[in-house]
């Protein structure tokens, strides 16, 4: 099996090589690339490619706001919808541009 992408940024369905992608996983890998950003750390971890993987298949992210108090609970919790293992469960496109327009200052004030 062939697989396309960094593991830490892959989403689910492209870790168990689905062969149509769509914006959902795009939304998936931007969570994690976010998710890094704001936090230092990628969503999973493992030793290997396919120990990462099967924790982005299985395991649920740590909220963003445990590894950075700074964040808005908005903003983790955008995160954490971007991280959805099922894609119906991410944003719809026209959703996700609205959410991602009035999202507050990724900072608490």
């Amino acid at each position: 099996r062939m697989t396309a992408g960094t593991p830490y940024y892959m989403s689910p369905e492209a870790a168990r090589g689905e062969p149509i992608l769509d914006i959902q996983s795009d939304m998936y890998s931007f969570g994690a690339t976010l998710f890094h950003a704001l936090t230092g750390a990628v969503p999973f971890e493992g030793d290997t490619e396919e120990e990462v993987m099967r924790a982005l298949q299985r395991r649920t992210p740590v909220p963003p706001l445990a590894l950075n108090k700074e964040l808005s609970e908005e903003t983790s919790n955008f995160v954490l919808r971007l991280l959805e293992k099922n894609p119906e469960q991410r944003f719809p496109l026209s959703e996700f541009l609205l959410a991602l327009r009035h999202l507050p200052a990724l900072h608490q004030h």
